[in-house]
């Protein structure tokens, strides 16, 4: 039930966040265009420059975050700051920057273009937005979909088609300028205009997917990422405005033509982007697409019934049914027959596998496929290997595609290490006969010398030989089978910096953790039991806490070990941290959707 719950709650905020959205991007597209229509005496000099409404809007997002941010952490500041990471902020400094400059194209197109065609040639940016959250995201999109994509462009391109012998705004445009002062358009300014738009497209394609995937992929809060993309625009603005408009700020200043409409438009502005934001983190950036396009129907609609400056056509009722129709299709899913399971049983000791009733294998553990392929269970060698699905296909009996959700636990650095030491003694190296397969090969005897005579073993040895070894692969077990070690060039530990080396093999098993399905701690059995039934919606016959058993607790490492130890599992002890901060969170918010 709380999955359900969960599930319709993230509905519930997808479809507010859209219609706000739409609200939103109506109101400021009215505003906008009346700011920019608005009658003004000449000597009043020029409109307001639109750059410095650009950086005006950025800075009140950034105030805006600040607030928030201050009002959730107590005014506490100082906390604030410890918290915020320089590194992390740099990610969004390519979207921000990407905003900035895609806000100056679109002002260069409509210097060029006619706002029909502005309109229309913008709509790409929907196709692009797709695109790049195919290549990006590895997003699947369906037949249906690909062909609501096309319909929603070829209706918006409907809609926006000139209708100059219907518009009354034409007429009005005529009267003020005159036949021969209207504006003369030559071809290289058609040429540059809408060489402007399509980068824009491009610009707003990859920017905003660029930031769907850190939000989604990120522990960062919201208003922490809407904070640092503030703050670089800011920077990015400020540059654009005396790059453009240097000239014009010396002569005029800089709010000259500013009113309530203007300040309107700045606040509409600034608001927009932090529920787009909101929209890429419940919903998607394509679906956000969609809102906008729906804002332009709006729009026409709004301007048609009360500003009295458009009147619909064929063409526009047909682009408005098109687009309408497309957004349908778009969010229509199929309902699919799940499989029930069947009881878990095992069949061996450490091997079970759980078949639906179609007799497709659903869950399975390390020992009866891994182990079968001689891999060790670590993220790159399941990754890289098809041995995995091949022995299942032999199992099941048929070959078909599969989706693989990895699960994990892990347990303290200190107790692991000291458990592998045990193992080893007793029975040999677990890794003796694994493949270790990265990049296609096994590693050379170079790249990973044996820390034992193979005939021999390591039988009986003592915890200080265990320690003396540099090459022995239980020194920071956990994270490099967490990590995707394809990163560091695999076991060749000379092709880089050992610093370097170690730090990208970190964040890749932070990441990868973040990831997984599910991963408990070996020290909270009965929370990660809790966690794992309600994220899979299964029942354990037995406590797992019964089975919390290890061999390290008679082996008492002296003083000297112990520091040892900790120096040689200097990763899996930040790794460990990290992972204990991260099940706390998921176990918080698992309790509260309860």
């Amino acid at each position: 039930m709380a999955a359900v719950s969960s599930a319709k709650s993230s509905s519930a905020l997808k479809w507010v966040s859209l219609i706000v959205l739409i609200g939103q991007t109506t109101a400021l597209v009215l505003t906008l265009r009346y700011s920019q229509t608005q009658k003004s005496h000449p000597s009043d000099g020029p409109k307001y420059l639109s750059s410095t409404a650009v950086l005006m809007a950025e800075i009140v997002k950034f105030f805006t975050c600040v607030a928030v941010l201050g009002y959730q952490n107590k005014w506490n500041f100082g906390r604030l700051l410890r918290d915020f990471d320089g590194r992390d902020s740099l990610k969004v400094g390519v979207p921000a920057l990407l905003y900035v400059v895609q806000n100056n194209l679109l002002f260069l197109a409509l210097s060029k273009l006619d706002a029909a065609t502005y309109q229309v040639t913008y709509q790409l940016k929907i196709l692009t937005t797709a695109f790049f959250s195919v290549t990006m995201l590895n997003k699947k999109l369906d037949l249906i979909k690909w062909m609501s994509l096309i319909l929603l462009t070829f209706g918006v391109a409907l809609v926006q088609l000139p209708k100059s012998a219907e518009s009354p705004s034409l007429a009005a445009d005529e009267k003020a300028f005159g036949a021969d002062n209207r504006p003369q358009k030559s071809a290289g300014d058609g040429f540059v205009g809408l060489f402007a738009i399509l980068a824009a497209c491009c610009s707003s394609g990859f920017a905003g997917v660029y930031l769907e995937k850190i939000l989604k992929t990120s522990q960062v809060q919201l208003w922490v990422r809407n904070l640092q993309l503030a703050f670089f625009s800011i920077f990015g603005a400020f540059a654009m405005t005396l790059l453009y408009d240097w000239a014009q700020l010396q002569q005029w200043g800089f709010f000259h033509g500013y009113n309530w409409i203007i300040w309107m438009v700045i606040a509409l502005q600034a608001y927009g982007g932090l529920v787009i934001a909101l929209v890429v983190k419940y919903a998607d950036n394509i679906l956000k697409g969609f809102a906008v396009s729906l804002s332009i129907l709006l729009s026409s609609f709004v301007s048609w019934a009360f500003l009295a400056d458009f009147v619909p056509s064929l063409t526009f009722t047909l682009g408005a049914s098109i687009v309408i129709l497309s957004t349908f299709l778009y969010g229509y899913e199929p309902k699919r027959l799940v499989q029930p399971a069947e009881r878990c049983v095992e069949m061996k000791k450490k091997n079970c596998q759980c078949r639906q009733l179609i007799g497709r294998i659903w869950l399975f553990s390390r020992y009866s496929t891994g182990w079968a392929c001689n891999l060790h269970a670590d993220y790159t060698e399941l990754v890289a290997s098809n041995c995995v699905s091949n022995k299942l296909s032999a199992i099941e009996g048929s070959r078909h595609k599969r989706r693989f959700f990895l699960t994990t636990f892990l347990r303290n650095p200190i107790d692991r290490f000291i458990s592998e030491f045990t193992h080893v003694s007793e029975r040999g190296a677990t890794w003796g006969r694994a493949r270790l397969f990265c990049g296609d090969r096994s590693p050379t005897s170079e790249e990973l010398p044996a820390c034992f005579d193979p005939k021999v073993g390591w039988r009986n040895i003592s915890l200080d030989e265990f320690l003396s070894c540099p090459y022995n692969l239980a020194f920071n077990r956990q994270t490099r089978m967490l990590s995707d070690l394809n990163l560091v060039n695999c076991y060749n530990s000379s092709s880089m910096d050992s610093t370097v080396r170690d730090r990208i093999m970190l964040e890749s098993a932070k990441f990868n953790l973040r990831h997984f399905a599910f991963f408990g701690l070996k020290e909270n059995m009965t929370e990660s039991q809790f966690l794992f039934e309600k994220t899979f919606g299964l029942t354990f016959d037995s406590d797992l806490a019964l089975w919390n058993r290890s061999k390290s607790a008679h082996i008492i490492p002296t003083d000297r070990q112990l520091g040892q130890i900790r120096q040689r599992n200097l990763l899996d002890l930040e790794l460990y941290a990290f992972a204990r901060r991260v099940f706390k969170l998921r176990l918080s918010k698992t309790k509260k959707l309860r």
